[in-house]
């Protein structure tokens, strides 16, 4: 149960190293760390759970991928190359008033509960053995 979450807050803290140095502040900001972790951690539990406990993707494109390298760590480049998009035009695309604002909140706050349930669902499942 720990190499799950330390994998995945050590991919995100490789990601926010990177930020910092090059001067991408959006990806410092602690809700879109969050919607990074969250899908990291579900990207650590998808490759943990594949690769050493015979489980298996159930989606096609991830499941297509995996087949397709042969390992479940293909989940790590796939969830940034797309979750470091919509980061990025949720932050630029939406107007600066109230409403857009919330709007972009609630955007986002779906996106961390897509990727922290799922994660943290086979990390039980693994954790009990199911």
């Amino acid at each position: 149960m720990v190499i799950i979450p330390v994998l995945g807050t050590a991919l995100v803290a490789l990601v926010y190293l990177v930020a910092r140095r090059t001067g991408y502040s959006m990806f410092t900001q602690r809700i879109n760390i969050t919607i990074l972790l969250a899908h990291m951690l579900d990207a650590s539990s998808t490759f943990f759970g594949v690769d050493f406990l015979g489980y298996y993707e159930k989606h096609v494109v991830p499941s297509f991928l995996i087949d397709l390298t042969g390992t479940a760590s293909i989940m790590f480049p796939l969830k940034l190359i797309i979750f470091i998009p919509v980061i990025y035009i949720l932050d630029t695309q939406f107007d600066d008033d109230d409403e857009s604002k919330r709007l972009r909140d609630l955007v986002k706050l779906t996106i961390i509960v897509l990727g922290l349930a799922p994660a943290t669902r086979n990390t039980v499942r693994m954790v009990l053995g199911i």
